[in-house]
């Protein structure tokens, strides 16, 4: 038909659509970022580790990164604790939980937040005291007054799509700062891969484009 003709002709302009610039077009555009006042362009989010801030300065829109380290090291706290620091100063994410339970990842945040051990708060016996289920009580509250809010999704092993769409939605809805993935490799895609190292490129890719 006619409409499905203009539907695609519109779609192949989309895609050879170029977008290259000069150089001194580019600069022009980033010095005006630069020199706004305190804008939404300039609001880096950083962790609580001050070494790290005084190397990457923060990261900013558009930026992906990836954090890789052995197994069992410490990259699913990093990752939650930057998000509740973030949270404190009033940013918004989205957090993708692939690997953990909801109630994993609160746990961790009531742990930091009381003192109190997991043994102590998952103890199966004898449950906790009077005075720790208060400590529990306060710690909850102030995450519910927390300026920021950490939006958890731990559906499992999702699509790539699946999360671009959710990314996309959350950031309309609810100004969303940042998106963490909890890990590339549960990351579904759709199709076949003649490797894995392909598989994850392809992932990269679309979230640096929802980036």
């Amino acid at each position: 038909s006619v409409q499905l003709e203009k539907g695609i002709a519109d779609l192949s302009t989309r895609v050879s659509r170029d977008d290259t610039e000069p150089d001194y077009k580019i600069a022009e555009e980033l010095g005006r970022k630069i020199c706004e006042p305190v804008s939404t362009w300039r609001r880096m989010v950083k962790s609580r580790i001050d070494g790290l801030n005084e190397m990457i300065v923060g990261f900013g829109p558009g930026d992906y990164v990836v954090v890789g380290a052995h197994t069992s090291t410490g990259k699913t706290t990093f990752a939650y604790d930057f998000a509740r620091y973030n949270a404190d100063k009033g940013i918004n994410s989205l957090y993708f939980a692939l690997d953990q339970t909801k109630d994993a990842m609160l746990l961790r945040t009531l742990i930091a937040e009381t003192g109190l051990s997991k043994e102590t708060l998952l103890h199966p016996n004898t449950g906790i005291s009077q005075e720790d289920a208060v400590e529990v009580s306060l710690a909850i509250d102030r995450i519910r007054r927390t300026p920021g809010k950490i939006f958890i999704n731990d559906h499992g092993s999702m699509s790539i799509d699946q999360i671009c769409r959710l990314g996309r939605q959350y950031r309309e809805r609810h100004n969303i700062g940042m998106v963490i993935v909890d890990y590339l490799g549960q990351v579904r895609t759709n199709g076949r891969f003649e490797s894995r190292n392909l598989e994850v490129t392809q992932v990269s890719s679309k979230l640096k484009t929802l980036a």
